[in-house]
């Protein structure tokens, strides 16, 4: 319930398909709130207008590089990878619109996970990479010693910031393209969401560039 969300600071938005007031009265606005979430409410007979840009095919090509930067770890390291490929297979099953935001959505600083990624978990805690036991790293990791990990995390890492930072100067170029197409911003389903994720973020110091 809402109560185990606050506990756990997980925050829940929702998002209703149809009239605002519509979604106040079915609960859905209260559900959000309780958690420290958003409700939001689209328009869901209107179609999401995709503009096709020259930045799609790359960001998309960045997103498979970025990918390569994940170093699981733990007994669900492995599932968890597995399944971030599967969320990235699944957006494009709702448009190329979907995958490239996802893409840019992933390249940027406030996606974290740190229960299954030693590049982000050794963010959170340092101490990580010198902690987990041989079980626990991955198959090119387990016959390391504890500063040739080091070495490889750091390097994962950087890697992981330029490819993300090459995402990031994409996004803006792919924007300030859709926006010279004279495309307004409507109330669908990607853009409710991006605009609710980028509040947030800055409410939780993050910063998007």
């Amino acid at each position: 319930g809402s109560e185990m969300c606050i506990r756990d600071r997980v925050v829940v938005n929702t998002i209703f398909c149809g009239g605002y007031s519509e979604g106040i009265t079915s609960m859905w606005k209260q559900g959000a709130e309780s958690t420290g979430g958003s409700y939001m409410n689209i328009n869901h007979n209107k179609k999401t207008v995709y503009v096709v840009t020259p930045y799609d095919v790359q960001i998309q090509q960045l997103n498979l590089d970025l990918n390569k930067t994940y170093v699981p770890y733990g007994k669900k390291g492995n599932a968890m990878k597995q399944n971030q490929q599967v969320q990235d297979d699944n957006s494009q099953k709702y448009g190329t619109s979907n995958k490239v935001n996802r893409a840019i959505s992933k390249g940027s600083h406030v996606y974290k996970n740190t229960q299954w990624d030693l590049i982000d978990a050794s963010e959170e805690n340092e101490k990580t990479v010198e902690e987990l036991s041989t079980e626990e790293l991955p198959h090119e990791m387990k016959k390391m010693s504890v500063e040739q990990r080091k070495v490889y995390v750091e390097e994962k890492r950087n890697e992981r910031n330029k490819v993300q930072k090459k995402i990031q100067e994409l996004a803006v170029k792919r924007k300030q393209y859709i926006n010279q197409q004279g495309k307004e911003k409507e109330n669908t389903l990607d853009n409710v969401m991006l605009e609710t994720v980028k509040k947030q973020a800055k409410m939780k110091k993050f910063k998007f560039q």
